[in-house]
């Protein structure tokens, strides 16, 4: 399966868009949105990734746990799983504040990627 996936200029401009005036602006300078990326291509080109769920999930896990703004990281994060969805087709339908919940979850260490890519896959049923 083709998947649209993710470039930088992409998860900057959602984090740009997301991130108030208030907030500590910008990439984290000893991190790496390429490195994250990049880790997300190694897994589909290993064919770790079957799914546009899973996909999505993996992107969402990466960008939040990655670390690679000085702040919103787990907002871009909800955003990228969002748009990942979306541009596939499928209407996720879950509470508001569902998304933002499991993401926490998942950077706590409480809910697996792959735990995440079934919640979206039922969301959208």
């Amino acid at each position: 399966m083709q998947f649209f996936t993710l470039n930088e200029s992409d998860v900057i401009e959602m984090h740009d868009a997301i991130i108030g005036s208030h907030e500590l602006q910008g990439l984290a300078a000893d991190k790496s949105l390429a490195g994250v990326l990049a880790r997300l291509q190694n897994r589909l080109d290993y064919g770790f990734i079957t799914d546009v769920f899973q996909y999505a999930a993996c992107a969402g896990v990466f960008i939040a746990k990655g670390h690679c703004f000085n702040d919103a990281n787990k907002r871009t994060a909800a955003a990228a799983v969002h748009l990942i969805l979306c541009v596939h087709e499928l209407s996720p339908q879950f509470e508001n504040t569902d998304l933002g919940k499991w993401i926490v979850q998942t950077v706590e260490g409480s809910l697996s990627d792959e735990a995440l890519a079934d919640l979206l896959r039922q969301s959208c049923s």
